[in-house]
């Protein structure tokens, strides 16, 4: 990985998802923090399986987390949910990379490929506009937290075989 890509990712994703932190709550934010008595004291969320009702354990707790850090203020959710984007779209340029290295085409192609397409597969992900519903509205934080840890096991799983 260079560092100077590795910058550029973060950056651009920052850049590109910036308006957002200005948007208030939406649809369902309401159910999940706004109105969500659990996510008010991590004590609460964990009093008598309180957060268990929830599917979505990880979530809901990562929204206790920024209701800790920032109450009701949307801007504290938007940054978190830009960062994890931004940590997804790393991960998913270190799974390409790999995924190129252990490739039987490895010896056939380039230096350059194996280095600039991991990249390009990132950028691509970073700024398809997918991924603008995962990232702009706060509740869909549920499918980034998803892909983070499906891209995680599979990197895992690859780099440990």
């Amino acid at each position: 990985m260079s560092y100077g890509r590795f910058f550029i990712l973060i950056v651009l994703g920052l850049i590109i998802y910036a308006q957002t932190f200005g948007f208030g709550f939406v649809f369902d934010d309401d159910q999940f923090i706004v109105n969500n008595p659990y996510i008010r004291s991590l004590d609460k969320a964990f009093e008598d399986g309180q957060i268990l009702p929830f599917t979505r354990f990880l979530g809901v707790f990562t929204f206790a987390l920024n209701y800790q850090a920032g109450g009701l203020n949307p801007f504290v959710y938007h940054f978190f949910n830009v960062c994890l984007h931004v940590l997804v779209t790393l991960l998913v340029w270190a799974l390409a990379g790999l995924l190129l290295r252990i490739a039987p085409l490895k010896d056939r192609a380039g230096k350059d490929f194996q280095n600039h397409i991991p990249f390009l597969v990132a950028l691509i992900y970073l700024v398809h506009p997918l991924q603008t519903q995962a990232v702009s509205y706060i509740s869909q934080r549920f499918e980034s937290l998803a892909t983070l840890c499906y891209v995680s096991c599979v990197y895992c799983y690859l780099q440990a075989r």
